[in-house]
């Protein structure tokens, strides 16, 4: 039986190639090996390409100072004057891969999660994920010499220590998705009570940079941070590939998916690891940043066909929702500037109102 998503495979036989065509999938010959995928999410793949493109381009020229497309063309061949070199090349950019980073991160670690509870409400600053990520940070803030907030690395440690709690008090991931969420959001806010305690203990000058950092902030990024972030998020999208391989089956009870040789408990255990980490990678580089885990796999849902999980496409589009916000921030108020979680964050409310009427009438 063929599937509307991406399949390897070497006995091409008994493919039925009209079949294929008839239900959405596209397929390319390779010697004995015959690759078939979704044409829709190829297409749409391509599509957020661009509109990502697009959103990178239109980052990196606008804000308090503007710079015209002429200029910026001269900028991408090395030419250009000296002051538009610094504002681009040393600033934004570093403050573009900071949003990338970002949005992928937190894009791939809701999908996961959210296949992984089977609930479209699972995500990271649901489950308290983002908070837990923010505590290590900020009690790096407490014990510093100097001050000065945690490294980034913490916030995937603190990620991983909430996943282990809330897995705990859930006694266990298989089978209880509400159960996940309801614990989640308790310890959500036991932890962001933990959070604001230690913002308190601070000094007036600490906890207000701080707390400007809570709200989601990229202007601070540098490649010290961003290139050892990038390869661990690298890393950790390349695992996710066999994981979501399995888990595009999990819409089907635990016993089929069982009959059809997949260790379950292998691999929501590998998903929810993958999905901790890379949502307090997302914390530690771009803050507590909201909205995106949760929109960009439903958003990306509705698109595709059922049985194509669309990691990658999550990811793009939600890189593009953190560039595109953060870049809103820095030009509506110019040359003020309104934190990426700000407008994330206002983007959230409706979305989620959004997304429990369209339920409502589904149940209807």
């Amino acid at each position: 039986m063929t599937q509307p998503h991406n399949v390897l495979a070497r006995d091409t036989s008994n493919f039925h190639y009209p079949r294929l065509k008839k239900a959405g999938c596209g397929y390319l010959q390779l010697a004995q090996w015959t690759v078939i995928f979704s044409r829709r999410a190829l297409y749409l793949h391509l599509l957020l390409w661009l509109v990502l493109l697009i959103a990178a381009v239109f980052t990196l020229t606008q804000g308090s100072v503007t710079i015209g497309v002429h200029d910026f063309w001269l900028l991408c061949q090395g030419q250009g004057q000296s002051a538009q070199q610094l504002l681009v090349w040393e600033i934004r950019w570093p403050r573009l891969l900071a949003g990338v980073v970002t949005g992928v991160a937190l894009a791939a670690a809701g999908t996961l999660l959210q296949q992984v509870t089977q609930n479209r409400l699972s995500s990271p600053e649901v489950l308290g994920v983002n908070e837990g990520a923010t505590f290590l940070l900020l009690l790096g803030l407490l014990l510093s010499p100097v001050n000065m907030l945690g490294p980034w690395w913490l916030a995937p440690l603190g990620a991983v220590l909430v996943g282990i709690i809330l897995a705990f008090l859930a006694g266990g991931i298989g089978g209880r998705g509400y159960q996940i969420l309801l614990v989640g959001v308790a310890l959500a806010y036991f932890t962001r009570a933990m959070n604001d305690l230690l913002i308190s203990r601070a000094t007036a000058q600490h906890a207000s940079a701080v707390h400007s950092w809570t709200l989601g902030n990229l202007a601070n990024s540098d490649y010290t941070e961003l290139m050892p972030a990038s390869l661990l998020l690298i890393i950790c999208l390349v695992s996710s590939i066999g994981v979501a391989w399995h888990l595009r089956l999990f819409k089907l009870t635990e016993s089929h998916v069982q009959s059809l040789g997949i260790a379950v408990r292998k691999v929501q255990f590998a998903a929810l690891a993958l999905a901790l980490v890379m949502a307090g990678l997302g914390v530690g580089i771009g803050g507590p940043i909201s909205f995106v885990a949760i929109a960009a796999p439903i958003l990306i849902s509705r698109w595709l066909p059922p049985q194509v999980l669309g990691l990658g496409n999550s990811c793009m589009l939600g890189a593009t929702l953190v560039i595109v916000a953060d870049t809103l921030g820095r030009v509506v108020l110019a040359p003020n500037e309104i934190p990426v979680g700000v407008i994330t964050s206002l983007l959230g409310g409706p979305f989620l109102l959004w997304v429990l009427l369209q339920e409502k009438e589904v149940k209807h």
